[in-house]
């Protein structure tokens, strides 16, 4: 799992460390009203609870309220343990449809928690600054979901009117918004894809309702005649498979006899016939080597399927058959958040680029000696960067401007002057160079995650005699496959952008002891190839871009001048 780990979960630690510092805000006086208004309702149900019972009672004892609603009342379903009758919701949710006061005492349990956990229970967590600043976890949660303590964050109520109001107290920052994001059946669409099952993939490939097209199919009626509660149950059957759903279990979703619900699911099968294959040969694999893998490659022990206890046995096989499906989902949500924080860094970094590079033409007349807007060449080197008006000039002095160390990439092709333009800024400036080639170089050594990669994806043809990568043979996969490259980056760059963090982090603590000509006005210079840029922004400090001038005469003038 080591290239999970240096693509996904460690990359991950730097967003999840900025979620914590930023926190959420909170609006504390609206929360204590909200909390005020909870125990008013609390009180006055409480109170016509206790007169339709008849008698006063601790509403939080299990063991009181059982003897009242099934010894007093005389109400069906009751189920007496050792501790007394079960009140449970799921018992007390099949009467209240007849019993008034069991829908109210429903109602007192929601309002208490929500009062309990949220109303009040947010507040502790609000600091100083208005925010509540949560933890979160990448590695609590066997499937590898992130989780969220002190508080959860990720278990704000919303489906009730009075839950939908916790939320209602975070609000965003004066003159921005909240985004709201997600994924649509991202689990029913990759257990489509890991399936394989063409009728399933049919139904997201011609974006249709797929819950509508089960429903169809397995109860073989039109598309168009599908019942709201064909649906319902279609949907009920589609989701449960993922977690590998019993015939009791469906039995109980959805208020059926068992024999109905194992011939909803049999039909289900008969419909998606990969599906079932699929899911046989996760249980059959994880009991051959002990474990399940998801499609990047995260393992899940599932020690369970050698239990001589039957519902343990049980209970090991319907995670060996959701534990690829869940565990893959939650790669894809952290790699997705992996790259909207390059993304965004990205955007910010180009803002910020575009707004120097517009004061510092507008207040020097474009800036004597920078390149002229216009010639080609220097337009592919900067092209989707800052603006192009006098970038050259104030790229230079921006970063050379004193007081803070600052990040300068450098980026062009063969022939560009990337050299003489380090060069110039070491010997005059007394820059640090940093080179990203030989970083990018480095990962492609026998045993680095590059060098895995590349095995993986093109096979032993691209290994030299002695072991190291044959380049002249890589080429060629690549020239013949250019798809191969894109996922080859997706495992390198984000390698070479961490060590490049890390370098320039251990660079900061010595780099104002070094005795410099300029003293205050110093850099770190990252170099790279044509076609490979910084994508986001490095360390929290300033990136700028400079253009690449192609023929000698105008480089050197144009440096010199600048």
């Amino acid at each position: 799992m080591e290239a999970l780990y240096e693509t996904v979960e460690r990359p991950l630690i730097f967003m999840l460390a900025e979620m914590e510092e930023t926190g959420v805000r909170v609006d504390a006086e609206k929360l204590k009203a909200f909390s005020e208004e909870l125990e008013t309702e609390i009180h006055r149900i409480e109170t016509e609870i206790f007169e339709e019972t008849g008698e006063n009672f601790n509403l939080n004892s299990p063991k009181q309220l059982g003897e009242i609603l099934f010894e007093k009342m005389k109400l069906p379903y009751g189920k007496k343990t050792k501790s007394g009758y079960s009140t449970a919701a799921d018992i007390l949710e099949k009467l209240a449809p007849e019993y008034p006061v069991v829908k109210k005492i429903l109602r007192y349990r929601m309002l208490t928690k929500l009062n309990s956990t949220y109303a009040i229970g947010l507040a502790g967590f609000i600091r100083a600054d208005g925010r509540i600043h949560g933890t979160f976890h990448q590695t609590i949660t066997a499937t590898g979901r992130i989780s969220s303590a002190n508080p959860n964050l990720q278990n704000i109520p919303i489906r009730t009117e009075m839950g939908s109001r916790v939320r209602a107290v975070f609000v965003p920052s004066p003159g921005k918004v909240f985004v709201d994001a997600d994924y649509s059946q991202i689990e029913l669409r990759i257990l489509a894809a890991l399936s394989g099952d063409e009728n399933l993939i049919a139904a997201y490939r011609d974006a249709v309702d797929v819950h509508a097209v089960t429903a169809s199919q397995v109860f073989h009626v039109p598309l168009s005649e599908v019942t709201p509660l064909q649906r319902r149950n279609a949907k009920a059957v589609n989701f449960g498979v993922v977690y590998g759903i019993s015939a009791f279990g469906l039995s109980e979703d959805l208020s059926i006899s068992r024999n109905e619900a194992k011939e909803y699911i049999n039909r289900y099968f008969a419909t998606y016939p990969e599906v079932k294959h699929f899911l046989d040969r996760q249980i059959k694999e994880a009991k051959e080597y002990g474990f399940t893998r998801t499609l990047f490659g995260r393992i899940r022990p599932v020690p369970e399927l050698k239990s001589s206890n039957f519902m343990q046995r049980s209970f090991g096989e319907r995670v060996a058959m959701n534990a690829p499906i869940q565990g893959t989902a939650a790669d894809i949500m952290k790699i997705a958040m992996v790259k909207v924080r390059r993304a965004l860094a990205a955007e910010t970094r180009r803002k910020d680029c575009a707004s120097d590079s517009r004061r510092t033409s507008g207040g020097s007349g474009g800036g004597r000696g920078a390149p002229r807007p216009g010639t080609p060449e220097r337009d592919h080197a900067a092209r989707r960067r800052a603006p192009r008006a006098a970038r050259g000039r104030c790229a230079h002095r921006r970063v050379l401007a004193g007081g803070a160390l600052m990040v300068l990439e450098v980026c062009g092709g063969v022939g560009s002057g990337k050299s003489l333009v380090l060069a110039y800024l070491r010997e005059k400036y007394g820059a640090c160079i940093v080179g990203m080639d030989e970083l990018a170089h480095e990962l492609y050594e026998p045993g680095q995650p590059g060098y895995r990669r590349a095995l993986e994806l093109m096979g032993e043809k691209i290994l030299a005699e002695d072991g190291q990568l044959n380049r002249s043979a890589m080429a060629d996969c690549l020239y013949r496959e250019p798809s191969l490259l894109s996922l080859l980056d997706e495992t390198v760059h984000p390698l070479v952008y961490d060590r490049v963090e890390a370098l320039a982090q251990s660079k900061k603590s010595v780099f104002w002891s070094w005795k410099l000509r300029c003293p205050q006005e110093s850099a770190i210079i990252f170099t790279m190839k044509s076609g490979m840029s910084l994508r986001r922004a490095t360390c929290g400090y300033s990136v700028s871009w400079l253009p690449a001038v192609t023929r000698e005469s105008a480089r050197r003038k144009s440096w010199r001048n600048s």
